[in-house]
């Protein structure tokens, strides 16, 4: 995650969207969520969906917009 965490930080706004166009197991939405920002993610593999969804929960209740 740290990585882009790193990534996002330098590259993006607060309250800005990232995209993920091959998400695999969240670790690029769970680095956005992390910093404030939404995301969007695309994944095919059910797998890789089913895994991604259970490792972004915890982490979806972070965002704050005030």
């Amino acid at each position: 995650i740290d990585l882009p965490y790193r990534l996002i930080q330098l590259y993006s706004f607060k309250t800005d969207i990232v995209l993920d166009p091959f998400m695999g197991s969240g670790t690029t939405a769970i680095a956005a969520l992390k910093d404030n920002r939404k995301y969007v993610g695309f994944e095919i593999n059910k797998d890789y969906i089913k895994l991604a969804n259970k490792r972004v929960l915890p982490y979806n209740n972070m965002l704050n917009f005030d």
